[in-house]
Parts: C-alpha cells; sequence; structure tokens
C-alpha cells in the first residue's frame, strides 16, 4: 500500500465518526425547530396550560437548548442513546430491534439486486442488437420511486391477484422471519430500483470491455462465452461496482423509510415516521444517527474493498 493511499484511508477513518456525529446533530437540531414537543404530543390539543409547563419541567424541555444539547452530546460520546421523552424507556433497545428487522429487508433486496442485476447487465451488455432499447428501457424505469414501485406492488400482488397481505403486520414479540410472505412487497419495492442501477452499470461495463483485445484474444483460444463473461468481463468491472453498491447502501437507508411505512412493517423507517410525528428528540436522533453510521461504515467498507480488488482504484 503507497503512503498517500495509506493517508487517504487515515483521513477517511478519521472522518467517519465525524460525519456520523455531524447528522445526529443536524437532526437533533431540525427536530428541535419543528412547531410542537414530546409534551405537547402526550398531553393533545385541550391540555391546560399549567399541566403543560409541569410536564414539560418534568421531561427537561425547558431547559435551554443548548443545555439540553451537551446533554445529548455527552450521552452519544460515551455510547448512551438517551430515553425516550413518551415512554422514559432506554431507546438503544427498541432501536437495534427495529434495525435487526430493517436489516433483514435489506440483506434480502441487496441479495436480489446484485444477482438479477448483474445477470441482467451482463445479458444486455454481450448484445449487439437492441441493447440501445435495452439501455433506455433501464433508464425509463429508474426514474420510477420506490414508493411507486412498492404502490404498484400492493396494488397486483395484494389486492388485484389477493396472494400475498397489503400490510406487513408482525405481533409484538413476533419474528418477522415467522411471517416471510410479509416481507415480500418490501422487498421487492427495495430491490427493483438498486438492480436497475447495477443493471445499467454492467451493462455499460461488459459493452465497454466487449473490444478489448485480450477478449479478443480469449474468444481465438476457443473459451465460451460464458467463461468469457465470468473470467474477462466481469471481473473488470467488480471493484466500481463494489464501490457503487457501497452508496448504494444509502438508498437502501432511504427506501427503508418510505416502504416500510407504506406497508407499516415494523422496522427502523416506520419507527423514525412515528417518533419525527411524537417530536421524540431523542428516538428521531439516535434513529439518524445510528443509520448514518450504517452507511458511513459500508461506503467505507466498499472503498476500500474495492480499492483491493483494483488497486489503480484509490479508497477517497
Amino acid at each position: 500500500m503507497s503512503a498517500r493511499r495509506g493517508a487517504d484511508l487515515i483521513a477517511r477513518a478519521t472522518w467517519l465518526p465525524i460525519s456520523v456525529l455531524l447528522a445526529g446533530a443536524l437532526t437533533w437540531g431540525t427536530v428541535t425547530l419543528l412547531p410542537g414537543d414530546a409534551a405537547t404530543r402526550i398531553l393533545g390539543p385541550n391540555v391546560t396550560p399549567e399541566r403543560l409547563v409541569e410536564l414539560r419541567s418534568r421531561l427537561g424541555l425547558d431547559r435551554p437548548v443548548l443545555l439540553q444539547f451537551g446533554d445529548w452530546l455527552g450521552g452519544l460520546l460515551t455510547g448512551n442513546l438517551g430515553n425516550s421523552a413518551l415512554t422514559g424507556e432506554p431507546v438503544t433497545g427498541l432501536v437495534f430491534s427495529r434495525l435487526g428487522n430493517s436489516a433483514i429487508l435489506a440483506v434480502i433486496a441487496a441479495v436480489i439486486a446484485l444477482v438479477c442485476g448483474i445477470a441482467i447487465g451482463a445479458a444486455i451488455g454481450r448484445r449487439r442488437t437492441g441493447r440501445a432499447t435495452a439501455n433506455g428501457t433501464l433508464i425509463g424505469a429508474s426514474a420510477l420511486p420506490d414508493f411507486v414501485i412498492g404502490s404498484l406492488a400492493v396494488g397486483l400482488l395484494a389486492l388485484s391477484w389477493r396472494v400475498l397481505p397489503a400490510l406487513s403486520l408482525i405481533s409484538p414479540g413476533q419474528s418477522v422471519l415467522s411471517r416471510p410472505q410479509a416481507m415480500v412487497i418490501p422487498v421487492l419495492a427495495m430491490a427493483i430500483p438498486i438492480t436497475i442501477w447495477i443493471a445499467r452499470y454492467t451493462a455499460a461495463a461488459v459493452a465497454r470491455h466487449s473490444d478489448a483485445a485480450h477478449v479478443h484474444t480469449a474468444r481465438l483460444m476457443g473459451l465460451s462465452e460464458p467463461r468469457i463473461l465470468l473470467r474477462h468481463l466481469l471481473p473488470s468491472a467488480l471493484a466500481p461496482l463494489v464501490q457503487l453498491f457501497g452508496w448504494m447502501a444509502a438508498v437502501l437507508v432511504g427506501s427503508t423509510v418510505i416502504v416500510e411505512q407504506l406497508v407499516e412493517y415494523p422496522g427502523i423507517g416506520s419507527l423514525l415516521i412515528e417518533a419525527v410525528g411524537n417530536r421524540d428528540i431523542t428516538m428521531t436522533t439516535a434513529i439518524v444517527t445510528v443509520l448514518a453510521a450504517v452507511v458511513a461504515v459500508t461506503v467505507f467498507a466498499c472503498d476500500i474493498l474495492a480499492a483491493w480488488i483494483d488497486p489503480r482504484m484509490t479508497a477517497a
């Protein structure tokens, strides 16, 4: 490893926790500026001013904003994500429980996207005829947001064909794995957009390297097209594809928030929407901070892996 690449890695590793801290701080400030607070959400609109003042004092919401921010920051730096303003319970257990549910969706969606995206892209990239039409179709499909894809899946699979439940309802204490049919629609809504992006990139990479000298040599040696694809075309696209997939982690996080709310899946995304609606600053900030850490670590790991696969690439 060169000295420059080592310095780049150290700089990235140093910036990683700072970026996560900034994401949490910005979230804390944003939710604080929203109208209303947890006390008004708990007591409702018909509460008396005296009762509202009393609850705000008990929750610490009447303290100066900088002191509240200092408490949050100090807790975060010591590994304490705080307690929910609504229930008073530590948010760590609930956040990571919901994160586990979302991780199941994300991993399944990621595997489907990689396998299908590479297969579709390789098939398009190797074609001499119809490649432009296929690429145009992928570009058009990439404009569909995950919310639309999820709504179409609900309309077709749940309402029209009635082969799947419209809502991913899971009983309290029940594992999401006990109802795999409840995960099909959210997985499809999350996987399809990423599949399209991976297919577009793979198709372009395969088409770009199809006329390379080493590919011609492999054909003259009598190697089969599938073997040429696996040994000569896809490896050249692997490192940038790994790097691209790291950034797709951010797309998965955004999809989680939208899709889980659409089908009422008990994941981290739906919990985030609930926390914002309840003005639960501690819960909202904890969720965003954890998600920012997941995205930052995933992107960093994929950059490192891409640089290891292809030393010509830098992790910066």
